[in-house]
């Protein structure tokens, strides 16, 4: 255990840690001769986390959403039901995505009924026997269907595709909306979402059934990788999740996933996501500057 702060006894720490809990940081907080002492389990991170703290003390960093959690409580009638709440008031974008993924998964029975599919594919398509005969994008347009440019990244094709790409939402959305805002988290999964359904779009015109969430999880993969590089932000995702995903993409142009039950994989949306993702984590850093301290 590391020491790192000590403040006054009467100063609440109880939001401060609860934001230290939800970015990964393990710490402990004691009481030594009417002093709170602050301790880091690991090293690595007192740099950051005193930043954070430097932040609070300025005003620089928001917690009023955390003592909100604190001062009301859900009157839940178990711990756990309390806890629940908690979090989707805190990851409120994370559980709406969540929530709408599982309720379009349940709609189209993972993919099994083609007359709900139709109306969230990409374009609009017709099945003649084994022949799918696939609208244009003009139609789209034409049509005002303009929900289809970001629908396909709803549909899934198997209990695996979206088990997957559910627990990647949860792990990485949480992080992105704990760290920077819901608003933001809300614009990157529709930036990423149209790029990555445009993309995939173009390169299998012929074969406009595609869908998953996974071109948005390599793109929130890419922003937090990219947000890490270029500004002094950490979203606790160790460098081997990082090289995993990656290996993942690589095996994904491979039949190997096909063969283990993930199906045709789209490839194109994966890696235009993830571009993506990039892209928009590099502008935020462009026009948002907000790792220096102002007091």
């Amino acid at each position: 255990m590391m020491r790192l702060l000590e403040v006054p006894a009467e100063q609440d720490l109880r939001s401060f840690s609860l934001y230290l809990f939800h970015q990964g940081v393990k710490h402990k907080i004691t009481e030594e001769s009417g002093q709170q002492v602050l301790w880091l389990v690991t090293e690595d991170q007192q740099q950051q986390v005193s930043h954070w703290f430097q932040q609070v003390q300025c005003g620089e960093l928001d917690l009023s959403r955390y003592q909100a959690v604190i001062d009301n409580p859900p009157p839940q009638p178990t711990q756990s039901a309390q806890l629940s709440i908690s979090q989707i008031s805190l990851f409120p974008i994370t559980a709406f995505f969540l929530v709408i993924n599982l309720f379009v998964a349940a709609m189209t029975g993972l993919g099994s009924n083609y007359q709900v599919v139709s109306w969230l594919t990409f374009v609009d398509f017709t099945l003649i026997g084994n022949y799918v005969l696939a609208a244009s994008m003009g139609d789209v347009f034409t049509n005002h269907q303009y929900w289809r440019l970001l629908s396909p990244i709803f549909l899934h094709f198997g209990w695996l595709h979206i088990i997957f790409n559910m627990l990647w939402l949860y792990v990485l959305g949480r992080r992105i909306e704990n760290k920077d805002s819901s608003g933001l988290m809300f614009g990157l999964v529709l930036f990423v979402g149209f790029l990555s359904n445009l993309g995939q779009y173009l390169m299998s015109m012929d074969h406009p059934i595609f869908g998953g969430f996974s071109g948005v999880v390599y793109g929130l993969l890419g922003y937090c990788w990219v947000r890490e590089k270029l500004a002094n932000v950490s979203f606790s995702i160790p460098q081997s999740i990082y090289m995993f995903m990656l290996v993942w993409l690589v095996i994904g142009y491979s039949d190997i996933l096909a063969v283990i039950g993930f199906g045709n994989v789209a490839n194109t949306a994966h890696t235009v996501g993830l571009l993506a993702g990039c892209l928009f984590a590099a502008f935020r850093g462009r026009y948002n500057p907000d790792n220096a301290l102002r007091c």
